[in-house]
């Protein structure tokens, strides 16, 4: 009975713990709240939103209603005090804001935050800080991000809140002439901050007087303002003298505030994180940091370090990556005995790792270290099989280097493993089934080595692996079925490797988790899943060009609902596209290209962003409802059997890439391309186009690729095309009807490496200017395509090459050898065309292999320079 009764009273107490946890949890998430917020705090807020000169939106919710504890960002306990006020948007906090409201549940701190998002144009700006009277009780508060540059009374949070534990003034737009010390030396000024974040503003000299005061500070960021006079870091330093975490990144700094004249870290003992990061302190590691012996964490990275790194026999981890060290000896990795993290990526270390004699490497070393990042340098060499004798070790990676050999069969030793990060290397051999005892692994990544054989069988038993990424190596085996049981992947990457033999359903049978599948350029990868199958998963990518698919469309993909990128393309794929396909959700990329699909093109669903259909037996009209993807950015439906008119809707997309060439289209080119500023490439050639070129075309002002060729379009070159398109790369009006002098305007496309207006009847002098243009063929066109057509680099020589004006009797001038007579008309088009006829037989044989190459090589020309192109301008957009 009594053993009952304290039964009953254990789960008594434990329902009682349990509902104050979740009251508690209510409060501090505002969801439970029996009383209206008070006026005084209200009236706060109100006043605060009208010192706002816009809030684009975030604070809308505050014009409805008058219980500030239902606006949007604001949170009340029971009482209807006001403990939390969060504007921060979406924008992922530092992780110590992270920390700080996992703590609130356990200290029950009172909460402000108005942080604002980081996206400047819809940054809170407000000029008047009076508004914190009402707020006199805070303990913690972030107004990160409101720009108060120019705020009155800032004094007043010093003087109102004395209360504050924790203040976030990051990003805020502050200069030391917001802070004015002499108003703040009262000694309850700020006495119980604990937590100070003044990161990215423009603080610089003298610091704020309300440093004197903070006897509590804990947690000072300071990052992101200037602290390069040298007396600068010693006054903040003996302000706060017991301060434990502190972040000086991207100050200034350099090693003369660093120097024991000016500083000794030896007195500060309490200092254990230590954020140096992003300054200019070159040369010697400094020598003061090694007496601080409390020091548990130091960044040093993104500075210009290039010497030993010393033994800290309290450190636990060191970020040194982004230096300039040479040695890996330097490094220590096999000497830093109580070291767990170690990170000296990005570095300029060269040599091998081999460590000697196993008597040299000390027991601490070989059971201390967790983390090892040695990525991005010049390693080469072998991996060590003394990596083995980590046995602590759960990150280690060594890609981006210059290693060679087969991955030591040690590295099986390694159990705890999570992480193993080989890639863009040039290891070699088979990968061992070693690796099939590192039963933590979560990640492993081979990418762009020279594996061979097939993928072990062994990874079937690493049920925690969640990232399977081998693409780019020379893999010529099977794929184990092994695989199929992987219920925790996610990520599997076996592209561009030489795989073979069959893969069913039994290879995914239990991949519950999958959402990424590449096995792109597999050959001999032959997919033969029944039609009946339903997979476990649910997947976003897919990849699969190249591989054999065979026959019809894959009928398990009916069942994907949250693709996001479906690429088949090369994959042997016959047959209409099945009618189920067109109800899948849209989609960001559909790539069907290289196949032998058949049919009118019905029964696609909505793509977002880039369509690929080109190379297929596709016939019929363009449907009306492609229009529809108004966001499309890519389409290309370039060789196939497509017939009527370009649809004019399609001016009026978003498209910046638009291919439709190698089709039986006719009619004239739309007119109403007003709406289309936005495109850059245009390649409608080989088609049955006719009629002249439409005025509108000149609003295409960002053209860089402009093909016409091979149709049939008539009328002289307007003027305007150089006028109003000045960014054209690449011009093809070749084996046209195109009639009159090539315009002088085309010299104002100064970016022009592209010239074809072979096969037309133009007449009159090539103009002079084009000797002039600056867009050198070198730019675009790498050595061995240069070496194919056996031309030197330049601009000149590559204009020959291009046969840019074969085929036009009457055009006269350089480069051509024919010179103009200044008494020579141009004929009609009559008898140019009857002219030229009758010269075709009598062309100089020099003249003919001049200008007479083949098509094969332009195109060459063309796409390379079109590929380079675009990935330019893309990459200054993105810029």
């Amino acid at each position: 009975m009594g053993n009952t009764n304290l039964g009953l009273g254990i789960r008594l107490d434990f329902v009682c713990i349990f509902l104050l946890i979740l009251a508690h949890k209510c409060v501090a998430s505002g969801n439970l709240t029996t009383s209206s917020c008070s006026q005084q705090e209200r009236q706060a807020l109100v006043k605060f939103m009208h010192s706002i000169k816009e809030d684009h939106g975030l604070l809308s919710s505050w014009r409805v209603g008058r219980d500030c504890c239902k606006w949007e960002g604001v949170y009340c306990d029971v009482t209807g005090t006001v403990v939390g006020l969060h504007l921060r948007g979406n924008v992922q906090k530092p992780h110590y804001l992270v920390d700080k409201y996992i703590n609130l549940l356990e200290d029950n701190d009172v909460v402000l935050d108005l942080s604002s998002s980081s996206d400047y144009s819809q940054e809170l700006i407000t000029h008047d800080m009076s508004w914190i009277y009402g707020l006199s009780k805070l303990e913690q508060l972030d107004l990160s991000g409101v720009n108060l540059g120019r705020t009155q009374h800032l004094n007043n949070l010093c003087y109102t809140i004395h209360t504050l534990s924790k203040l976030s003034l990051s990003r805020c737009g502050l200069s030391m002439a917001n802070f004015g010390s002499h108003h703040l030396n009262s000694s309850r000024e700020l006495a119980n901050i604990k937590h100070l974040d003044l990161s990215e503003n423009s603080l610089s000299g003298q610091l704020p007087g309300f440093f004197l005061n903070m006897t509590s500070l804990v947690f000072l960021d300071y990052s992101s303002n200037d602290l390069s006079i040298t007396q600068s870091l010693e006054k903040l330093l003996n302000v706060i003298p017991f301060i434990s975490e502190l972040r000086l990144s991207s100050c200034h700094i350099q090693n003369v505030s660093l120097s024991s004249t000016n500083l000794n870290f030896s007195t500060y003992s309490s200092i254990q994180h230590l954020d140096l990061s992003w300054n200019e302190i070159e040369g010697d590691f400094p020598s003061i940091l090694t007496n601080m012996s409390s020091l548990l964490s130091l960044d040093l990275s993104w500075n210009k370090l290039n010497s030993y790194i010393p033994v800290m026999p309290n450190l636990l981890k060191l970020d040194i990556s982004l230096n300039k060290l040479r040695k890996i000896e330097d490094v220590g990795i096999w000497r830093q005995c109580h070291l767990k993290e170690l990170i000296a990526s990005y570095n300029i270390l060269e040599g091998e790792m081999n460590i000697g004699p196993s008597t040299n490497v000390s027991k601490c070393s070989q059971n201390a270290l967790e983390i090892l990042y040695l990525n991005l340098n010049k390693l080469n060499g072998s991996i060590p099989g003394s990596f083995g004798r980590f046995t602590n070790l759960r990150g280690l990676d060594l890609s981006d280097n210059e290693l060679t050999g087969a991955i030591p069969e040690a590295l099986g030793k390694l159990r705890l493993l999570q992480g193993l990060y080989l890639s863009n290397n040039q290891l070699d051999s088979f990968i061992p089934e070693s690796l099939g005892s590192l039963t933590a692994l979560k990640e492993i990544y081979l990418v762009s080595n020279r594996f061979t054989g097939p993928l072990p069988i062994s990874l079937g038993r690493l049920t925690s692996l969640k990232v399977i990424s081998v693409s780019s190596n020379l893999l010529n085996g099977t794929i184990p079925n092994s695989i199929g049981q992987l219920t925790n992947l996610q990520i599997l990457d076996i592209s561009y490797n030489s795989l073979q033999g069959v893969v069913s359903e039994e290879h995914f049978s239990n991949l519950l988790m999958l959402n990424y599948l590449n096995a792109n350029s597999n050959n001999n990868l032959l997919f033969n899943i029944s039609r009946e199958w339903m997979p476990p998963f649910q997947l976003k990518f897919v990849h699969l060009g190249s591989c054999k698919i065979e026959n019809e469309f894959p009928q398990w993909f009916r069942t994907q609902r949250k693709l996001e990128k479906l690429l088949l393309s090369n994959a042997s794929i016959s047959g209409p596209l099945p009618t189920w396909l067109r109800l899948l959700p849209s989609i960001s990329d559909l790539d069907l290209s290289s196949n032998k699909l058949t049919g009118p093109l019905t029964n696609l669903p909505l793509v977002k962003e880039r369509l690929f259909l080109q190379d297929n037996l596709f016939r019929g009209l363009i449907p009306r409802w492609f229009c529809k993807m108004t966001d499309l950015k890519v389409l290309d439906l370039s060789r196939n059997r497509l017939t009527g008119k370009i649809l004019k809707c399609l001016w009026n997309m978003s498209l910046e890439v638009m291919l439709l060439s190698s089709n039986r289209l006719s009619g004239v080119i739309p007119s109403s391309l007003v709406g289309n500023p936005s495109l850059l490439w245009l390649q409608v050639n080989d088609n049955n186009l006719n009629g002249e070129l439409p005025r509108d075309l000149g609003y295409l002002s960002n053209l860089s690729f402009l093909d016409l060729g091979e149709n049939k379009i008539s009328g002289e070159i307007p003027e305007w095309i150089g006028e109003n398109i000045t960014r054209l790369v690449a011009f093809r009006l070749h084996k046209n009807n195109f009639t009159g002098r090539i315009p002088h305007s085309l010299c104002k496309s100064y970016l022009l490496q592209i010239l074809d207006l072979a096969h037309n009847n133009l007449t009159g002098s090539i103009p002079h200017c084009f000797g002039e243009l600056h867009g050198m063929i070198e730019d675009t066109l790498d050595p061995y395509t240069m070496s194919r057509i056996g031309y030197s680099y330049g601009y000149g020589n590559i204009m020959q090459v291009i046969k840019a004006y074969a085929d036009n009797t009457y055009l006269c001038g350089a480069p051509l050898p024919k010179e103009c007579s200044p008494h020579e008309k141009p004929p009609t088009t009559r008898s140019n065309n009857k002219d030229k006829e009758a010269n075709k037989s009598n062309k100089k044989q020099w003249r003919y292999k001049l200008f007479m190459f083949s098509e094969e090589i332009m195109d060459k020309i063309y796409v390379a320079v079109a590929v380079k192109v675009l990935k330019m301008r893309r990459g200054r957009e993105t810029t």
